[in-house]
């Protein structure tokens, strides 16, 4: 039902915009750009629950986080009807989750990280690949990110 309801509400918008007046285009892109926010915060956090699911405790006490993450693994902690607004990709490095993505190659969505960090209402850090570090702030990134991706970290 979900997936239903969204893909109605993008295709009523893009069927609209060809009769909007330049600022309600822009409206509509911000809505859509707030659309794929949200889905790439869900995302993040269906990562985050597969990482601690996948993370076990040492005989010392110590959590063991996993080496790799797949996207089956993913997928199953997401809603079922969730749809992908973008390439959303998980990478764990270090002991450490990146999740990672851009828009839809060839769509209008423009998913910005200011976008995702206002949607998540609390402190998560995230931002968007500059060179090789995270702004806002200098939080060094993996090579395999590509530039100009938003970026979720999870310890």
């Amino acid at each position: 039902m979900y997936a239903l309801t969204l893909l109605t509400l993008i295709l009523g918008l893009a069927a609209g915009a060809a009769l909007m007046t330049p600022s309600a285009q822009e409206d509509a892109a911000d809505m859509l750009g707030e659309a794929a926010a949200a889905n790439f915060l869900t995302f993040r956090e269906a990562a985050v629950r597969a990482f601690q699911a996948e993370s076990v405790t040492d005989a010392a006490g110590g959590t063991v986080r996993p080496a790799a993450l797949s996207q089956a693994q993913v997928r199953a902690y997401l809603p079922s009807g969730y749809l992908f607004m973008g390439d959303w990709q998980v990478l764990v490095e270090g002991s450490v989750l990146y999740v990672h993505g851009l828009d839809i190659t060839g769509s209008n969505l423009r998913l910005s990280a200011v976008q995702a960090k206002a949607l998540a209402g609390r402190s998560v850090s995230l931002g968007t690949r500059v060179g090789s570090v995270l702004k806002p702030g200098d939080t060094a990134l993996p090579a395999s990110i590509p530039e100009g991706s938003v970026v979720a970290i999870a310890r």
